[in-house]
C-alpha cells in the first residue's frame, strides 16, 4: 500500500472484489486465492470459512486504508502477530 497505493486500491476495493465478498464462494481470483487459503485452515471455532474470511479480508482492508492515509507505515512483526492472535482464536 505505501509502494503502489494505486494498486493495492484497486486489488482490494475494485467493484468486482467488493460484489465477490457478497458471495459464499467469491470468484474474484485474489479474493478466491484468499479464501482457499481459508479453507485449507483446520479451525474448530464453529465460525463459517465466509466469516472467517470476512474477518481476514477486514484486517487486511483496514489496516492497507490506514497505511494508505499515512496513519501508519507496513509493519510485518505487526502483521504476522495480528493474524497469528487471530489464527489463535479459532482454533
Amino acid at each position: 500500500m505505501q509502494e503502489h497505493p494505486n494498486i493495492m486500491e484497486f486489488l482490494f476495493f475494485n467493484d468486482e472484489a467488493v460484489a465477490s465478498l457478497k458471495k459464499p464462494n467469491p470468484t474474484y481470483p485474489f479474493l478466491a486465492k484468499v479464501n482457499q487459503l481459508i479453507k485449507q485452515v483446520d479451525y474448530k471455532s464453529g465460525i463459517s470459512n465466509h466469516s472467517f474470511l470476512i474477518q481476514i479480508w477486514s484486517f487486511i482492508q483496514g489496516y492497507c486504508f490506514l497505511i494508505k492515509n499515512q496513519v501508519t507505515t507496513y509493519d510485518h512483526q505487526l502483521v504476522q502477530m495480528t493474524l497469528t492472535q487471530i489464527m489463535k482464536e479459532i482454533k
